[in-house]
C-alpha cells in the first residue's frame, strides 16, 4: 500500500492526509433538498423536523461521492475512464472525524485524493471538507471496490 504524507497542521486523534499534488478541488453546497432527502434516508423521524432543527448529519458529506464529476474522477483515476457507463463504485468503509459544522445554503471545497491500496479494484479516498477560508470541517477516508455497472466485479 502506497504510504501518504501526513500535514501535522491537519493531524487530529486519527491521522489525516495532506491533500498535496494531485487532489482534485470540488465546491460542493449543502442543498436543502438533498440533505432532507438524505435525513428522511437516515431516520424516521426526519419528516417532523422543523426547518429550525435541520441538521447536516456527521455522513452527509458522503453524498457529495455520487456527483457525477467527483465519480468520474475517481473512476478515471483507476483507469476507467473508456469505460465510465459500465463502471460503478461500491462504498465499502469510511471514516469521518469532523472538527468543524456544515450549514445548510452554505458552499464549501471538497478536495479528494486518490491512493490504490494494491493491484485489485478498490480505491482509498482522502477528502477534506473546507470552508472557503481553508479551514477543515469534515475529513473522511473511504474505500471503495469498482465494479461493473450490472455487478460484476471488473
Amino acid at each position: 500500500m502506497q504510504q501518504v504524507p501526513i500535514s501535522p497542521a491537519m493531524s487530529s486523534e486519527r491521522d489525516n492526509p495532506d491533500m498535496g499534488d494531485g487532489a482534485h478541488r470540488f465546491r460542493v453546497t449543502v442543498e436543502r433538498q438533498k440533505l432532507e432527502e438524505f435525513n428522511r434516508a437516515i431516520s424516521r423521524t426526519a419528516d417532523s423536523e422543523t426547518n429550525a432543527a435541520l441538521r447536516v448529519p456527521l455522513t452527509f458529506p458522503a453524498v457529495w461521492y455520487g456527483m457525477k464529476d467527483v465519480q468520474d474522477c475517481i473512476l478515471e483515476t483507476v483507469g476507467r475512464a473508456d469505460d465510465l457507463a459500465q463502471s460503478a463504485l461500491l462504498h465499502l468503509e469510511q471514516t469521518i472525524d469532523k472538527p468543524g459544522r456544515l450549514e445548510v445554503g452554505e458552499t464549501y471545497n471538497l478536495d479528494i485524493r486518490m491512493d490504490r491500496p494494491g493491484g485489485d479494484n478498490k480505491l482509498k479516498v482522502f477528502a477534506r471538507v473546507s470552508n472557503l477560508r481553508e479551514e477543515p470541517l469534515v475529513i473522511m477516508t473511504s474505500l471503495f471496490a469498482v465494479v461493473h455497472a450490472q455487478g460484476h466485479k471488473q
